[in-house]
C-alpha cells in the first residue's frame, strides 16, 4: 500500500503543479486584456485549487502512516476538510468582494473539470 501512495503522491504533486501553472497563466491572461475581471477568474479558481490540495496534503502527507484499517476513515475526513473549506472561501469571497459570476464561475469549474481530466491526461502521456 506504500508503494501505491507514494506513486499517488508525486502524481498529484504534479498535478497540483500543472494546475498551479494553469492558473497563473489563465489569470495573466485575462489581466491584459479584462484586468477588473481577472480576480473573478482567478478567486474561482483558487476556490477550486485550495481544498483539493488541502485534502491532499491532509491524506498524503499528514495522515499517511495511519494503520490500513482506518484509511477509509482518513478519505471521509479528508472529504469533510475539503468540503468545509470550500464552503468557508465561497462565503468569504460572496460576502466581501464584488465579482463576476460567469468568470468566477468559469474558474471554478474549470479547475474541478481539470482536476478529474489531468490525472487521466497525465498518465496516458506517460505511456
Amino acid at each position: 500500500m506504500s508503494a501505491v501512495l507514494d506513486k499517488n503522491k508525486a502524481h498529484y504533486r504534479k498535478i497540483f503543479l500543472v494546475q498551479f501553472v494553469l492558473i497563473v497563466v489563465g489569470y495573466t491572461l485575462i489581466n491584459l486584456s479584462q484586468p477588473a475581471l481577472s480576480l473573478s477568474l482567478l478567486l474561482g479558481a483558487l476556490i477550486g485549487w485550495l481544498p483539493q490540495l488541502a485534502f491532499a496534503v491532509y491524506v498524503f502527507y499528514l495522515r499517511a502512516n495511519v494503520p490500513l484499517q482506518d484509511k477509509l476513515k482518513i478519505f471521509y475526513q479528508g472529504e469533510g476538510i475539503k468540503i468545509a473549506l470550500t464552503v468557508i472561501l465561497l462565503l468569504l469571497v460572496f460576502v466581501n468582494i464584488s465579482i463576476d459570476p460567469l468568470l468566477f464561475f468559469a474558474g471554478y469549474f474549470g479547475l474541478i473539470l481539470l482536476n478529474n481530466l489531468l490525472p487521466f491526461i497525465l498518465t496516458k502521456s506517460k505511456n
